[in-house]
């Protein structure tokens, strides 16, 4: 299911625009710090995602809703009239910017009503403000929208169709349907692929605050980071590639199309061999997308396995062995058997969603040392995997017939 997350600034009218947006009264509404943890609400077949406000002395709440960014499809960023302040800027040109996000989300700014004046003179105005504060990035990389969240909803519930047609909340609804429509595809494949990497982070950043640290686990976390972030960027640039070739294909047959009204050519043939021509255009790319895709997936394979079987990590094979047998003859429990078998499990996970085969030998070694819940990665087959399972689900949205 497509999630979207509401973000941004406390008190911007969050929980109001997704109690609108959804036609649900029983969401918590406050002047102050209404929601103070997550909230998931089903809408049009997506799972609309209600987060506390970032940017206020609330560290825990901008931890609550940095997790929900992370595991979000798409994001809508909300603003009350107010607009950007120094800190919220930062942070937005942040995550849109360092973070990537920036395809993935829209702008939302709310509680027009609270401020005086004329609707396009206030728009026009507002505009002018939100790219003075992003600069040197561009406005128009955005969807952006003006609403009052609260005239729609007491709109509807008085049926006031004055106040429904002020709230502007209709151009809302049409925007976050093309938004939807034109991002969700690519959305599919990134939010894996992030949600994979904070993992990897996460994993780093609890061994990093142990004092007793295994210097060659961050180094082999670091190896799987680098894989998976090089092999999505490669990915992206090569998808990018495929949909402008294929873009300019069709805007040439566009053109000659064009140059043929009012012509001596007989229109109709013309027509019908642009449609023949088009079709191939989308059928050629289609099956460079689906090879591409196929490659990547092996890619990435092929490098979490190359990782998983190098010398670094018999280091813990090895070293578990040595202190399973010391702590078993000493009597004592040891905590390094804990971290390193945590180590170890940690691994296995990544390896399981890539979809790595492992030798016999291997496996053996594994399973006598890990935990009695399958050991180190278990053998399995490629087309079986998370990471092959979630390429086939985005190839069957988009009407691929994606061969395992």
């Amino acid at each position: 299911m497509l999630s979207l997350a509401f973000v941004g600034q406390y008190n911007a009218g969050k929980s109001t625009t997704i109690s609108a947006l959804t036609g649900r009264r029983d969401i918590r509404i406050d002047s102050d710090i209404a929601t103070d943890k997550t909230a998931s609400y089903d809408w049009n077949s997506i799972k609309i995602v209600d987060t506390p406000g970032l940017f206020t002395d609330r560290k825990d709440h901008d931890e609550i809703t940095y997790d929900a960014i992370n595991k979000a499809d798409l994001l809508v960023f909300c603003l009350t009239y107010m607009l950007f302040d120094s800190i919220t800027v930062a942070n937005f040109k942040k995550l849109a910017y360092e973070k990537g996000y920036r395809w993935k989300m829209m702008l939302l700014v709310n509680k027009m009503s609270d401020e005086a004046g004329e609707e396009e003179q206030k728009i026009a105005n507002y505009r002018q403000s939100l790219k003075e504060a992003i600069k040197p990035h561009k406005l128009d990389d955005f969807p952006v929208c003006f609403i009052d969240a609260k005239d729609y909803y007491e709109g509807v519930d008085q049926n006031d169709d004055f106040l429904i047609d002020i709230s502007r909340f209709q151009t809302f609804l049409d925007e976050l349907d093309k938004f939807v429509e034109k991002r969700s595809v690519l959305a599919r494949f990134d939010t894996p692929v992030r949600i994979a990497l904070s993992c990897v982070d996460e994993a780093q950043l609890s061994f990093t605050r142990d004092n007793n640290q295994d210097s060659a686990f961050l180094e082999v976390l670091t190896r799987l980071s680098r894989t998976v972030r090089k092999e999505r960027d490669r990915l992206r640039i090569k998808v990018n590639n495929i949909a402008l070739q294929m873009s300019a294909a069709i805007a040439k047959e566009g053109t000659i199309l064009a140059a043929g009204v009012g012509s001596e050519q007989d229109f109709t043939m013309l027509n019908k061999q642009t449609e023949i021509n088009i079709k191939q255009y989308y059928e050629k790319a289609e099956a460079q997308l689906q090879y591409v895709i196929n490659t990547a997936v092996e890619d990435i394979r092929q490098e979490v396995e190359e990782v998983l079987q190098s010398n670094l990590v018999q280091t813990f094979i090895t070293f578990l062995k040595k202190k399973q047998s010391f702590s078993t003859d000493s009597g004592n429990g040891d905590m390094d058997v804990e971290r390193i078998k945590d180590q170890i499990n940690w691994l296995k996970d990544i390896g399981e969603k890539a979809g790595v085969e492992v030798s016999n030998s291997a496996k053996r070694e594994f399973l006598s040392t890990a935990s009695s819940s399958g050991g180190f990665l278990r053998s399995m087959d490629v087309a079986g995997s998370g990471l092959h399972q979630t390429v086939l689900a985005v190839g069957k949205f988009v009407g691929f017939d994606f061969k395992p």
